[in-house]
């Protein structure tokens, strides 16, 4: 497929706050409750396991929805804070190092 037909993405990085079980389980609840499941398919979230180091994870989300992202993770039964965004997983992962050390 043509880059400039593909879907543009974000990254969004996340920090959690309190406690950290399920991670993203409770993304996926909370974006399905604010968004529904159409919005949901059409933000596109998804939460990146391979890029967790508690406190602080990735989360693709599709460009269009990232404001509407943002806004589901208040219904949250866990604290989340969205410190960054960008549109290149390589800056989301130097992101998480230097405010690690």
């Amino acid at each position: 497929m043509k880059p400039s037909l593909r879907e543009k993405e974000r990254y969004c990085v996340i920090e959690v706050k309190a406690g950290a079980k399920e991670v993203g389980k409770e993304i996926r609840r909370c974006t399905e409750m604010f968004l529904g499941l159409l919005g949901c398919a059409k933000a596109n979230v998804k939460f990146l396991p391979e890029c967790w180091e508690p406190p602080f994870g990735i989360v693709r989300v599709s460009n269009k929805k990232v404001q509407q992202f943002k806004a589901s993770l208040a219904f949250s039964k866990l604290v989340f804070d969205v410190p960054y965004t960008t549109g290149m997983i390589k800056k989301a992962k130097t992101f998480i190092r230097s405010r690690k050390r």
